[in-house]
């Protein structure tokens, strides 16, 4: 009834009644409005109060974006800058049409949907740029840190982190500095180098003040959790398990205060990497199921595949080989290109395809080696160099060349970035290669010090084969 009663109206009298009732609900609820800001977007964009509308719709994105209903926002915020585009062109605008895309780049982050990103940042850059505005584009620089992460320039994507941040440095902004950190730490990250990655992310921690922990500077997540989220693989890596387990920690437990789900993916993500990576693997499953469910439950497609793939790695380890292909193939089957820790993840695949003894195992594996050599991702690299030397290992007959030159390879690699784990894992893998070819001093020689590695880690589930 009310439907058919509304289109008997005719256009200009609609228009008028939602005016009016913006109008109404204004003077009625002058110290309630954010309760009714979505109504209150509605009856002003089709009543064509212009200026209104674009407020009334920015707040009601920005609102569905806290409660993580992403692809509302997204409505919300393209309306508001299709009412922008009613009112006459002037600096605030401008500055307002450069923040609306701000706003729909960052709504867009956890559907994985970097095209449309991409267009609106160059937009924003181009409209920045006329008005030379140096904040504006700063920020435009940090968003293209993640752009690029995700196209695998991480070359770029260091540039472009560095740019934002001597800026925000310079003007003494937070709300720059943060995010510019925090996006240089995963770009250091993503192209293996821990240490720089853990210098970065350390100081951005110390940077956020405790009453701004849930802040998220423009973001999609909290920077205070999603910093310490990185911080935690950078610091698994390394070896530093305690530590990353605690940055992991309160990454989630910031996440769980503030109601962020897609920062509590991030930290559990991290938990999970940081009790596998130790040797924890029935701890490491239980995070890893939540951190899958949560994604599969709301919808986080852009940490869902590592996510996913670092749970088959550890079913690969518990035993279990049909679940573990099974993950590792659904992960396959949606892509792994232009997502979040593409060649981690791409190791991942490689690894469980090993532990469940595939035949696709060494493919696998060369795709990672091949695309890590290509992307530069070094920690990758020398991952990929190790899974080689595995399968090597159980060749029939094994070629000892190659599984030490594999092994070696890797060896330096992980010298170079501190990936004291993976160098441990080398050391056990020329050990036991040399005992099978009856080497008994220099077998002994690694094995001796993989035992010491393990043992200083506090990676006991390796020890038995340290001695075996």
């Amino acid at each position: 009834t009310y439907q058919v009663a509304y289109n008997s109206l005719l256009q200009e009298r609609r228009r008028a009644l939602h005016a009016r009732i913006v109008d109404t609900f204004e003077r009625l609820h002058t110290d309630r409005l954010a309760e009714h800001v979505e109504r209150l977007a509605h009856h002003a964009l089709h009543g064509e109060v212009w200026e209104k509308a674009v407020g009334y719709l920015r707040q009601a994105g920005l609102r569905a974006m806290g409660r993580a209903a992403n692809r509302e926002a997204v409505t919300y915020l393209e309306q508001a800058l299709e009412a922008l585009g009613h009112i006459p062109e002037q600096r605030d605008i401008t500055e307002l049409a450069i923040d609306l895309r701000f706003d729909l780049r960052t709504a867009l982050v956890p559907l994985a949907d970097w095209e449309r990103m991409q267009e609106h940042l160059r937009s924003a850059e181009v409209l920045a740029t006329g008005l030379g505005d140096r904040r504006r584009l700063a920020r435009v620089s940090i968003y293209m840190v993640i752009q690029s992460v995700l196209a695998q320039e991480y070359e770029e994507a260091v540039r472009f982190g560095q740019q934002a941040l001597s800026i925000g440095q310079v003007l003494a902004d937070l709300a720059i500095e943060v995010p510019a950190n925090a996006y240089l730490g995963v770009a250091h990250d993503a192209r293996g180098d821990h240490l720089a990655a853990v210098d970065t992310l350390q100081r951005n921690v110390a940077l956020i003040p405790e009453e701004l922990r849930y802040e998220r500077f423009g973001q999609a997540t909290s920077m205070a959790s999603f910093s310490r989220s990185i911080l935690s693989l950078a610091l698994s890596d390394l070896g530093r398990f305690a530590e990353a387990s605690q940055q992991a920690e309160e990454s989630a437990r910031i996440a769980e205060e503030a109601g962020l789900r897609y920062s509590m993916a991030f930290a559990w993500h991290a938990l999970g990497v940081a009790h596998v990576g130790r040797g924890d693997f029935p701890r490491g499953r239980i995070v890893l199921e939540r951190c899958v469910d949560l994604c599969r439950t709301y919808g986080l497609p852009v940490i869902m595949p590592a996510a996913m793939a670092s749970l088959a790695v550890t079913l690969g380890h518990e035993g279990r080989p049909a679940e573990a292909i099974a993950l590792s193939d659904e992960v396959a089957r949606m892509g792994v290109s232009r997502r979040f820790h593409t060649e981690r993840i791409l190791v991942s695949l490689g690894a469980t395809s090993v532990l469940a003894d595939r035949a696709d195992a060494e493919a696998r594996a060369r795709e990672a080696l091949e695309a890590s050599q290509r992307h530069g991702a070094r920690a990758s690299e020398a991952h990929g160099h190790h899974l080689l030397g595995v399968i090597a290992m159980h060749g029939d007959p094994v070629d000892a060349a190659i599984v030490d030159t594999r092994y070696r390879a890797a060896l330096a690699l992980a010298e170079q970035l501190g990936m004291r784990p993976l160098i441990a894992h080398c050391h056990l893998g020329l050990g036991t290669l040399y005992r099978r070819s009856a080497k008994p001093e220099p077998a002994r020689e690694h094995l001796a010090t993989a035992a010491s590695m393990y043992r200083d880690m506090g990676m006991t589930y390796w020890l038995d084969a340290c001695s075996g």
